[in-house]
Order: structure tokens, then C-alpha cells, then sequence
């Protein structure tokens, strides 16, 4: 073979060689090529609803868990204290209240102080007809009743002494009863039993038969609680009940906590349900109030709003097919990440855009 034949077959066997040398680079750069990602879709903005309702104020306070109308219990005649009720057991017309001299003093129902001694030959009185009405309803006086003391009185005073141990002399001594309106309930022994009193002695201190809460509330606060409004106490042992407004006192001044004056309103609140608080006589409480600052307004997201560099406020409204009106806006109360809306071409229901969820 000649030597340019064999030149020929040289350089078209390197040829070839570096031939399939760039092809095995270029099938090992693609079968290491990383696969081309797609670009991700824009993500939608972030949206809310304009709505139309109340701005609400939650604020806890505290309070004082209690039974109410304390009241002192004073002996109208004297003698030696031989008897006193056990504290928390509650009063009832005809029931005794206390005893001097080892005799019960029980207790009816009326209005007007015992002042006399109820017999016979005793001018007429309004008294009497009070004295006549407890019998009767205790079950002792089937007459007529009026404010004259006869026959009749003074036999169901007899059948009433009777009922109850004494001697039937049909003549109620001033010190014998005393007239309370409503039920009471024995907190406190004040006299001690051995004790020598004398008519206006303090004997007892006792309460209704009603618990509520007590509280204060601030000048602020007072436009905004009602009577009969509805708040939530929270109890020492985690229980919470209901309860409404049944009195706003009077403004009074009491110290802060810096020895500063300033006005107050004695808030009274019924309770709803006195189970709950059965076996709690007195405990400290919180009282949940919810005020409404504004009834029924447009609100939108405080998180909505976009400022204007000449000033106001804007918010985004998503109209159908994905675009967006801004609408300039008048704000008005602010509370809880919601603001009012005074005024701007909202309604309920629009889908407006909230940039920094």
C-alpha cells in the first residue's frame, strides 16, 4: 500500500474518532442536563369580604361577688340573748329570728316598724292592718281585714301563739315580732349569745336572700352600658355565667391607684342562674362587658386599607374577571382590626384585596 493511502486512512479513522468522541460528550451532557422548569403562575391576591355589622368592645373588669341589702337586725325590747340563727340560713316570714330570755321573736311581714303593743282597746292603724295581712297569710286570719283590732284579730293571734309554743294571751308585746319586707338571710352574729341588750342592741347582720355582682365602671363606659344588657362573670373556679344590668348608680369620685380622683359608676348585675354560685357566699369576680361602639356599620380589614401620598385611604375591590377599582375611602372607628366605613362606593359583599396577607 502506498504511503498517501495509508495517510488517507489515518487522518479518516481520527476523524471518525473524534467524531464519536463529541457525540458520547454531547449524549452524556444531555442525559445530565437538569429538566427546564416552568415558570409558576402569579398568585392570587389575598382577599376579604366588606361586611356590615356591629363594632363590639370586649372589655373585664373587676368585680365583687356578694349577697345584697345588708341590713342590721335591733332588738326593741331587752332581755338576755339566748338564740341566734346559724349564718347562711335564710329567714321566712313567721320564722324566729332570734331569742331573749329563752322566747322566740319571730318574724312577719310588713313594711312599717313594730312601734306598740298590738291588743285590744288599741286605736286603729294602718299596723293593725299590716299585722292582720301576716296572720293572714300565714294562715291565722280567714277575716275581713281592716285597721281595727277586734274579736277576730285577737283570735288568730291566739291560734298563732299556739302554733308556736307561747302562751296564748292573744296580745302581741312590742319586741315579740318584727316586720321585715322579704326574706332574709343570718350573715353575721353581732351580740353574743349571754349578752345583756336593750332596745336598739344590734342582734344580728343579715342580707336578702339575693347574690349579685358588684362592680365600677368609668365615665367612658357609662354611655355605653344599659340596664338589662347582657355580660359574662367569670367565677374562682373557672366557670362562667350570664348575668344582666339591673341598676347604674349614681356617679361617684373614688381614688385610683395614684390617689387621683376620678368618677366611677356603682354598677349592680343580676345573676341569671344562682346555682352555680350556691355554695359561694362572696368571692371576686370578672365581669366581661361587650359594648357596641357602632350598631350595624360597613367594616372592612384595617389590613385592606392603602395610604395615599396626598393623604386618605384607598382599599383594592376585585370586580369580575380579575380586575381591580381603587376606591377612596372616609374612616371612621377603628377597633379590633376592623374600621368603619363613613363614607366610599362600597357595598356589602364586595371582595376587596388585602396586600399584606
Amino acid at each position: 500500500m502506498s504511503s498517501g493511502k495509508l495517510r488517507g486512512r489515518i487522518v479518516a479513522a481520527t476523524i471518525a474518532a473524534a467524531l464519536l468522541a463529541c457525540a458520547t460528550i454531547v449524549a452524556v451532557a444531555f442525559l445530565h442536563e437538569p429538566p427546564a422548569t416552568e415558570t409558576p403562575d402569579p398568585k392570587p391576591p389575598a382577599t376579604d369580604r366588606v361586611i356590615r355589622d356591629d363594632l363590639v368592645q370586649n372589655s373585664s373588669i373587676d368585680g365583687q361577688l356578694a349577697f345584697q341589702g345588708a341590713k342590721e337586725i335591733k332588738a326593741q325590747k331587752s332581755g338576755v340573748l339566748t338564740w341566734v340563727p346559724k349564718t347562711g340560713k335564710v329567714l321566712e316570714f313567721g320564722d324566729k329570728m332570734y331569742g331573749l330570755d329563752g322566747a322566740g321573736v319571730y318574724m312577719l311581714e310588713g313594711e312599717i316598724p313594730a312601734w306598740r303593743d298590738f291588743r285590744k282597746k288599741m286605736s286603729d292603724g294602718p299596723d293593725v292592718r299590716q299585722l292582720e295581712e301576716s296572720l293572714s297569710r300565714l294562715g291565722f286570719f280567714p277575716y275581713r281585714i281592716d285597721n281595727h283590732f277586734d274579736d277576730y284579730t285577737e283570735r288568730a293571734i291566739k291560734n298563732w301563739q299556739e302554733s308556736i309554743g307561747q302562751t296564748t294571751t292573744g296580745v302581741i308585746t312590742l319586741g315579740q315580732v318584727q316586720f321585715v319586707d322579704g326574706k332574709l338571710r343570718a350573715d353575721e352574729q353581732i351580740a353574743g349569745l349571754g349578752d345583756q341588750i336593750g332596745p336598739g342592741s344590734p342582734v344580728l347582720k343579715t342580707t336578702d336572700n339575693t347574690q349579685a355582682v358588684k362592680t365600677d365602671i368609668s365615665e367612658d363606659q357609662q354611655s355605653a352600658i344599659k340596664v338589662d344588657a347582657v355580660v359574662s362573670i367569670d367565677l374562682p373556679d373557672g366557670e362562667s355565667i350570664k348575668g344582666t344590668i339591673a341598676k347604674v348608680g349614681a356617679p361617684a369620685e373614688k381614688p385610683d391607684s395614684n390617689g387621683a380622683k376620678k368618677t366611677i359608676y356603682p354598677v349592680t348585675i343580676a345573676l341569671k342562674d344562682r346555682d352555680f354560685v350556691a355554695d359561694t357566699p362572696s368571692a371576686k369576680v370578672t365581669v366581661n362587658i361587650q359594648t357596641i361602639l357602632r350598631s350595624k356599620v360597613l367594616q372592612v380589614p384595617v389590613e385592606s386599607l392603602m395610604a395615599q401620598p396626598g393623604g386618605g385611604f384607598v382599599v383594592q375591590v376585585l370586580r369580575s374577571g380579575g380586575t381591580t377599582d381603587e376606591v377612596s375611602l372616609q374612616l371612621g372607628t377603628f377597633l379590633d382590626g376592623q374600621v368603619e366605613i363613613k363614607k366610599g362606593a362600597l357595598k356589602e359583599g364586595d371582595k376587596i384585596v388585602v396586600p399584606s396577607i
